[in-house]
């Protein structure tokens, strides 16, 4: 009887022993299947995202299996209140602590790869400079959950704390409001897709240049005077933009001329034609079948009858140079055909006496 009493006093141990034991197992287990089956059945699949996750989330899943089964097993030993207290605490503790590691593991391996797969087809660099800064954010995010969880299970009141936390993000906003408002107008420019590296605008103001670089904060313009024009992105944001590249390349020259009065108008309109037809088969831009050029008699004007030609090219890029050879030649056939091109003129009557 004396003996059974004594068994009885330790059964708890006991208890506790196998418990652990049998979450050791598990653990071991675990291993075995995501070493032996997971793995094996991640390679099979065409995406590579399983394999990443199945490789970054296996030990801390061991851990997590070992420290529950520590957890469970204090159950079962008589220790005193405040050292079971704390030691429970601490357990889960870290608990949360590995439940947000493999969180942020599969958070971040989801994510990037999602991402990374669009910001790898984009010829911008602003979204290759917004990744890291997101992967971060992620992470600061996870973590202060985390351990806001974790001072609430230690008895921590954590209310003024996120009202601290609150305060202090309200005064970082303030304090970085023109660069939170660069850099949320660049993730604007990027979604919309406002332009591109390469395109030719033109902004409101009236500057027109090649975009060379999209950055986090600013965008760098190179104008055709070989200069380089930093805009914070807010105001590229804000503004009205001409983008000649979209919706594609072709684009229109408009070449407006004037003729002298007396001109036949008829005869105008076939000599420029004929111009812009000898034209064009020397310069393949210039498209004559799908987009026919035009001319119209636009204005009765104060000295001379107003007309203005209409010609397409398949690249906006080769406009101004088509448009100064448009000039020359058109220029060329009025003179030829003796049509007058005139100047202001003033006539003076002198009233005599």
């Amino acid at each position: 009887m004396v003996d059974f009493l004594a068994i009885n006093n330790y059964v708890h141990y006991i208890y506790a022993v196998v418990i652990l034991l049998v979450f050791l197992t598990l653990a071991r287990i675990t291993l075995v299947i995501t070493d032996f089956y997971l793995r094996k059945i991640a390679h099979k699949t065409r995406t590579d995202l399983d394999d990443i996750i199945v490789k970054r989330i296996r030990w801390p899943v061991y851990y997590f299996f070992i420290i529950w089964g520590i957890t469970i097993s204090l159950i079962y030993l008589k220790l005193p209140e405040n050292i079971e207290f704390i030691i429970k605490k601490i357990l889960y503790s870290i608990i949360i602590f590995f439940f947000a590691l493999v969180l942020i593991q599969v958070v971040l391996i989801i994510f990037t790869r999602w991402i990374r797969k669009r910001v790898s087809k984009t010829s911008t660099t602003i979204d290759d400079e917004l990744l890291p800064l997101f992967e971060n954010l992620i992470k600061i995010l996870v973590i202060v959950f985390a351990l806001l969880y974790i001072l609430k299970i230690w008895g921590v009141e954590i209310t003024p704390l996120l009202a601290g936390l609150g305060i202090a993000g309200l005064a970082v906003g303030l304090a970085l409001q023109d660069t939170l408002g660069n850099i949320f107008s660049g993730v604007s420019i990027i979604a919309d897709r406002y332009f591109k590296v390469g395109d030719v605008i033109t902004l409101e103001s009236g500057e027109t240049g090649k975009i060379q670089e999209i950055g986090i904060r600013s965008t760098k313009i190179r104008t055709w005077d070989e200069e380089v024009m930093i805009i914070p992105n807010s105001q590229l944001a804000n503004k009205r933009i001409i983008n000649y590249a979209k919706p594609g390349l072709r684009a229109r020259i408009s070449l407006d001329f004037g003729v002298v009065y007396g001109s036949d108008p008829d005869k105008v309109k076939k000599v420029v034609l004929d111009a812009v037809t000898k034209l064009a088969k020397k310069e393949k831009h210039i498209l004559t079948e799908s987009h026919e050029p035009e001319v119209f008699f636009t204005e009765m004007a104060d000295y001379a009858l107003k007309f203005s030609l209409k010609v397409h090219v398949d690249d906006y890029k080769k406009r101004y140079g088509i448009k100064d050879k448009l000039n020359t030649e058109v220029y060329a056939a009025l003179r030829k055909a003796k049509i007058g091109i005139p100047f202001p003129t003033r006539t003076v009557y002198v009233k005599k006496g």
